[in-house]
């Protein structure tokens, strides 16, 4: 099962967000995580087995300390997945 995972962490100085960078990449379940800008600082792309093994790693997560929220949103349907974009496709026409 594919999750995305946004996390709002209580300080967004470069101690914390490199404690909490390092602490993610620890975790296998992660495939993806990215410094966001808007709403919540970090967006996580993970992949889990089942609602108990997201249940794990939610606990993992909340137990990083620093977090002040965090939302998860399960993926239903991919209709899209590409490794890179079409650089002929993106140039202005």
């Amino acid at each position: 099962m594919a999750v995305f995972i946004s996390i709002t962490l209580e300080r967004q100085v470069d101690e914390v967000l490199n404690a909490f960078e390092a602490a993610i990449l620890e975790l296998p379940e992660i495939m993806g995580g990215y410094l966001m800008s808007g709403g919540a600082d970090y967006m996580l792309h993970a992949f889990v087995r089942d609602l108990e093994h997201y249940r794990l790693l939610l606990g993992q997560l909340t137990r990083l300390g620093g977090i002040a929220h965090i939302q998860s949103s399960f993926v239903l349907k991919t209709f899209a997945q590409r490794t890179e974009p079409s650089v002929g496709a993106m140039q202005l026409r």
